[in-house]
């Protein structure tokens, strides 16, 4: 019998509701699934453990982020020294990688807009550092991307040799999402659990981190709605986060009635089946892998142009796109125009019929190839 391939993730947190996260365990369960021996090295693991991977947490406690990555690199360094492994994973920017899941933008291109005084902060560097760790060109470190647009930004600051990245589509997990005997009925019945009546527009917002997914933005957006438009439209932000600052900016508004959060929930897709329109007016968003599962759930969508995925809502023409820069009165504009539009139910077909079509689901599969291929190479 051949000895199983020795496979680490390395992640600095894991929390269930938390999509890169998600992305994580998925591919470390289907590397294990195909015969692989996987650990995942974290820094916090938070929810249950499957039984054929170990899980070792780690001490990467530190005042700021680039330090409790650099714990993170230590601690997996002292892991490996230990027991050699025959390829590393990261979910994180840091040395010793053989593979690299891009679940974040390009810290360059992103650094490179902000003052010259914030460009000289200690903490910028180190993440730059970090960076250059993956993507200079003394690295050997492949890169799994799926913001395919950010390839050209990272050959552009650190000429990463474009050989290395390998391009998935996107990997929405139909499993999580398509209920085919989701009804009206169903659809009442959460409704009426949020004291929602039947004709309300409910607006939905996904996402565990209020700030940069742009929730005072939905909620801005909405408090600008038009007298009985504004009346019964409800906001719903399901995810994890500090809601105290967003309630008092509904209450601000006038609009406590409104707006509901519900915290993280696992069943989400009941609320993608319950929705009139998505809201993502995300800050910073790589992705945006709630724009895909809404379309997958046949929910239109209006993002912002700066998501990774929001070129999916325009190709399927399943919704709108607020242009970046970013303007808070057109997003209001946009918002409006859609809730006040007889296009909602031909933006959902429209959606339905280019999941149907098109390949958003085959990310973890082709990861999971190339994982094992860079192991087996690396072990012969």
């Amino acid at each position: 019998m051949a000895t199983p391939l020795k496979i680490a993730f390395v992640i600095d947190r894991y929390f269930e509701f938390g999509g890169l996260q998600r992305d994580c365990l998925r591919m470390a369960v289907s590397c294990a699934e195909k015969g692989s021996e996987v650990t995942v090295i974290t820094g916090n693991w938070l929810g249950d453990k499957p039984k054929n991977i170990t899980i070792k947490e780690v001490d990467a406690n530190a005042f700021t982020n680039p330090g409790k990555i650099t714990r993170l690199e230590q601690a997996m360094e002292s892991i490996r020294f230990e027991k050699p492994f025959d390829c590393i994973v990261g979910f994180k920017k840091m040395g010793g990688l053989d593979i690299y899941f891009a679940g974040d933008p390009c810290f360059a291109a992103k650094q490179n807009t902000q003052s010259f005084i914030k460009q000289l902060l200690p903490r910028y560097k180190k993440m730059l550092k970090k960076e250059a760790a993956v993507f200079g060109p003394e690295s050997k470190t492949r890169i799994l991307l799926i913001a395919h647009q950010e390839q050209d930004k990272f050959c552009h600051y650190y000429g990463t040799s474009e050989d290395r990245f390998h391009l998935l589509p996107p990997g929405i997990d139909k499993k999580r999402l398509v209920n085919e005997k989701f009804s009206q009925e169903d659809r009442h019945a959460l409704r009426a659990e949020f004291n929602i009546n039947k004709d309300d527009f409910l607006i939905l917002q996904v996402g565990s981190s209020f700030r940069t997914k742009g929730v005072d933005r939905s909620i801005t957006a909405t408090a600008s709605l038009p007298g009985r438009l504004k009346e019964k439209t409800k906001l719903i932000v399901v995810g994890a986060g500090d809601v105290a600052p967003y309630h008092a900016m509904a209450s601000q508004l006038d609009l406590t009635e409104n707006i509901i959060f519900p915290g993280p929930l696992k069943d989400v897709s009941r609320f993608y089946y319950s929705a009139d329109l998505l809201l993502h007016p995300a800050v910073t968003e790589n992705t945006g892998t709630a724009i895909l599962e809404a379309m997958v759930c046949g929910l239109p969508i209006l993002t912002t142009e700066n998501c990774g995925y929001a070129g999916y809502v325009i190709s399927a023409q399943a919704g709108g796109v607020c242009p970046m820069p970013y303007n808070q009165a057109a997003f209001n504009i946009l918002l409006e125009g859609m809730l006040d539009s007889s296009k909602l139910d031909t933006w959902s077909k429209n959606g339905l019929h280019y999941s149907r079509t098109e390949d958003l689901y085959s990310m973890i599969d082709k990861a999971t190839d190339i994982i094992i291929q860079s192991a087996s190479a690396k072990s012969t």
